[in-house]
């Protein structure tokens, strides 16, 4: 079993679990075709939406760094990176919003950086061919 991320054509995301990656084409299939035919997203309804990308993960996405902790050397290099980044001009940092994210050091999602971006820090294992 492997986790997949399915990024669809509006910029959204979902993560689903499949036994392999022909169970995932199948099921991405099924929904691009639902969307083409104008159809119903799935059992809670709402339009269906293309797929536009399908990534591979072995483990789910979201436990990435899910126990907090973190190799005291990458912490020091991520903590050095926010600093230089959130250092104003006069040379000084505002404490609060350091310490918001200095925690989502851990947290498993990032804001993409484009529509069809994931939206995970971990990294895929694979992204599946798909002509959707």
């Amino acid at each position: 079993m492997s986790y997949y991320e399915i990024i669809f054509e509006t910029g959204e995301v979902a993560v689903a679990c499949y036994e392999d990656d022909d169970e995932a084409l199948a099921a991405a299939k099924a929904q691009h075709d639902r969307a083409v035919a104008g159809g119903v997203a799935g059992p809670a309804g709402g339009s269906a939406t293309r797929v536009k990308r399908i990534l591979r993960y072995e483990d789910h996405p979201g436990d990435y760094r899910a126990s907090g902790q973190l190799d005291a050397t990458e912490l020091k290099k991520e903590v050095n990176a926010l600093v230089k980044a959130m250092t104003d001009p006069a040379g000084e940092i505002n404490v609060m919003k350091f310490a918001e994210e200095v925690k989502s050091i851990v947290h498993p999602m990032v804001a993409a950086e484009g529509p069809h971006d994931s939206r995970f820090k971990a990294k895929e294992t694979a992204e599946l061919e798909w002509e959707g």
